[in-house]
This record gives C-alpha cells, structure tokens and sequence, in this order.
C-alpha cells in the first residue's frame, strides 16, 4: 500500500467517525458496491482499544504458514467518498421513533394530519406510522410551525429518520 492509499484510507476513517458510520463495506470491480451502517442517532460507540498483532510460534509439531507473496486486494483500487456538507435546518427534527410504512392521515378518504404552514401544539397527531399492521399515531413533542415535511405519503421510513421540521 502506497503512501497515498494509506492517507485515503485515513480520511475516510476520520470523515466515518464525524458522520457516526460504524462499519463500511467496499466492494470494486464490475460494478462497485458500498454498504455502510451507522448507530441510531443518540447511541455513541465507545472507541475500540488498539489492536496490536504480535507473532504467535506454531503449536509444537506443525511448521509456520508462510505469508503470501502477493495480496490481490491490494491491487483494488480505493473509493474515497465525497465529503458532504453540513445540512441546514431552520426549527427542531421531529425523528420517526419506528421503522415502518408513513401515512400523512388517518385514512385514505381524510387530509394530511399537517401540511408545510401549520401550526401545531405539544401533543398534536402529525402522522401515522404503521409497523407489523399496528397503525401507530406519531405526535409532536414540541409547538410551533411546520416548515418542512421530508417524507412522501406512504413511503417507508427508517428509525430515527427525519420526518418533519417545526420551527
């Protein structure tokens, strides 16, 4: 590994730990793959200690393995990601507290709970989330105005996910 892969593979560490990415997975060829995983929003990872490889002898009566002359993944090039920016937000996230399928009413035939304008109170419905065929009503932890809705109706949702902004 050069001193420029390294350097890459340094950033891209460093830009994980700020973003609360806890694993990723690259996978280049054909067509490059990327998986990536990250703890739910409030859970820190306590940093993992050092890991230090020490040579081990071989167990008495079987002769060392010799070390590989030469390493295809080496060879792979790296994918760095692009550095995102910081995302601007005018008024407090309201966060889906489940995974499951959002719905802007309480049934196809009525409105939107809220649209971008309304004005809401601690404790009033904004969205009905459903998870396991249980229809789970989501309620506003906060007053104030809605000013954006970031999810579409019915469209699957992620723990700790995004859903609406008030200010």
């Amino acid at each position: 590994m050069d001193n420029t892969e390294f350097n890459q593979i340094k950033e891209l560490m460093t830009h994980m730990a700020e973003s609360g990415v806890t694993e990723i997975s690259i996978k280049s060829g054909g067509d490059t793959e990327i998986a990536m995983s990250r703890l739910p929003d409030g859970l820190k990872r306590r940093p993992a200690a050092p890991v230090h490889e020490a040579a081990r002898p071989a167990p008495a009566g079987m002769a060392a393995e010799p070390a590989p002359e030469h390493d295809e993944a080496k060879d792979k090039p790296v994918t760095v990601l692009p550095e995102q920016k910081a995302e601007v937000m005018h008024g407090r996230p309201v966060k889906s507290p489940i995974v499951g399928t959002f719905y802007a009413s309480s049934s196809p035939a009525s409105p939107p709970l809220v649209s971008v304008g309304s004005v809401v109170k601690k404790g009033d419905p904004l969205c009905i989330i459903e998870a396991m065929k249980v229809m789970n009503e989501i309620t506003s932890d906060f007053g104030g105005t809605v000013t954006e809705i970031r999810v579409q109706n019915e469209q699957m949702v992620e723990y700790g996910q995004i859903l609406f902004v008030i200010a």
